[in-house]
């Protein structure tokens, strides 16, 4: 997690999110984006989901008038893996014993997330704002 906030966190305030680890938000046009982190139970293993509102709201299905400060990405009908391919609808960023036999460190896989929500995050984010 100390990884995570000292690489992932500032790259989403530079995106312009507010909020606190794990979950995260920012405003533009009334349209609202989420990002939150989330961790297996078992450890070794995390996912950063993305979401969206709309600015009518017509897509959180629980709470819609809920500030954008404290809606979450479980309120949303619309979700996304940072990372997935599509093969399998889930992806997990694997780190620690679970990662037996790869050469890759929490920075180097810390480093990786920041730079798919910048690439991916951000195509993802916009597709979803354009097309409503």
């Amino acid at each position: 997690m100390e990884s995570l906030k000292a690489t992932v966190v500032p790259v989403l305030r530079s995106l312009g999110f507010k909020g606190t680890f794990p979950h995260f938000y920012r405003e533009q046009l009334g349209h609202i984006d989420l990002a939150c982190f989330q961790f297996s139970m078992s450890g070794g293993k995390f996912v950063v989901e993305l979401s969206y509102a709309t600015p009518d709201r017509s897509n959180v299905y629980i709470n819609s008038d809920m500030a954008a400060s404290k809606l979450r990405i479980s309120q949303t009908t619309n979700r996304w893996r940072l990372g997935d391919t599509g093969e399998h609808g889930d992806h997990w960023f694997i780190f620690g014993p679970a990662r037996a036999g790869a050469a890759i460190t929490v920075e180097q896989l810390s480093s990786k997330v920041a730079a798919l929500l910048e690439s991916e995050g951000v195509a993802w984010w916009s597709s979803k704002r354009n097309a409503g």
